[in-house]
């Protein structure tokens, strides 16, 4: 098989794009009209909304922390078992 014929995974920026683009419409475009409808106070969906990011943060530092201790050994088995 040709190398030009090998499919490229899409670029980072493109998936934090992305991302970034769901994020903004779920927390900040959505989710605090859904819940002033619901009869929450503008602090307890600003409390909310606060919570989610810093706990989302802390999930990202950890992920990636964790991926670079077990990424590239696996990445390096997934390598030589596609051939």
């Amino acid at each position: 098989m040709a190398a030009s014929s090998v499919a490229r995974p899409a670029p980072l920026t493109a998936y934090l794009t992305v991302s970034a683009l769901i994020d903004l419409g779920t927390w900040v475009l959505l989710l605090p009209g859904f819940r002033a409808t619901r009869g929450w106070s503008s602090l307890e969906i600003g409390w909310a909304n606060g919570s989610y990011f810093v706990v989302n943060l802390a999930c990202q530092v950890f992920a990636s922390a964790l991926g670079m201790f077990v990424g590239p050994p696996v990445w390096g088995i997934i390598a030589d078992r596609a051939g």
